[in-house]
């Protein structure tokens, strides 16, 4: 943990995770189909620094950014769907959850606070991806890329993902490991928690109010900032 974190200063009533790179290492899935996809189309890969900046986006921004880059000759979708295909493939093969994870959300749960997840990325993906790693019953709400208008970094989703839950944001702690996705949950008002990953190194994520290394080295005692919250309900979703 980042000994010079700062604890939050609202009562935590609800946390929300992003789940790429956060509840599973999924970047280098993620970056392993869009190098494929490149290399069908005779193009060299991105290296791992110019992956960042697709981190934590949708995949909309993700292909029509990269087709305008490489000059790629088919259209949006044909790129959307056969990402789309590819990426299910491998969150269904292999998809494991990180370090930590379980004792995290069972400490979460334990405290009796509300329980999110807000991922940049298409619904299937999420569902599919929380399925297979056995904890999709965990979270009350469940937030996408799909159900908003604009992707991270902007707040939107964060601020989507609070009201769901019937929480302020400023009462929210979000989790998370891609640059955009920190500028986003930190522009909502939410404490927030970086978890490095092999992509975002502190440097991008040095915005964050805490910073860790591993889910599994995260000190719980953080949500012990929920006592004294108010006992109203966490809307379930």
């Amino acid at each position: 943990m980042d000994a010079s974190a700062v604890r939050p200063r609202n009562p935590v009533r609800a946390v929300i995770f992003d789940m790429d790179g956060v509840l599973l290492d999924s970047e280098p899935l993620h970056h392993r189909a869009v190098n494929e996809i490149l290399a069908a189309e005779g193009k060299d890969g991105l290296s791992s620094d110019e992956y960042v900046p697709y981190m934590g986006t949708t995949d909309e921004y993700t292909w029509s950014d990269l087709i305008r880059r490489f000059q790629l000759p088919e259209p949006f979708e044909h790129y959307r769907d056969r990402y789309d295909r590819t990426v299910l493939e491998l969150y269904r093969c292999c998809s494991e959850p990180a370090p930590g994870v379980s004792t995290v959300l069972a400490e979460i749960r334990s405290r009796g606070l509300g329980l999110a997840v807000a991922s940049s990325s298409r619904r299937a993906w999420v569902e599919t991806c929380l399925t297979t790693l056995g904890i999709r019953d965990r979270f009350n709400i469940v937030i996408t890329g799909d159900m908003v208008r604009l992707s991270k970094p902007n707040p939107e989703i964060y601020l989507l993902a609070a009201r769901c839950l019937g929480v302020p944001p400023e009462a929210c702690l979000a989790i998370e490991d891609s640059p955009k996705g920190v500028t986003a949950a930190v522009g909502a008002g939410m404490y927030t928690i970086a978890v490095a990953s092999t992509y975002a190194t502190e440097q991008y994520t040095s915005t964050a109010q805490m910073r860790i290394d591993s889910l599994a080295n995260l000190d719980c005692s953080v949500f012990d900032a929920s006592i004294g919250r108010t006992t109203s309900k966490v809307r379930n979703g």
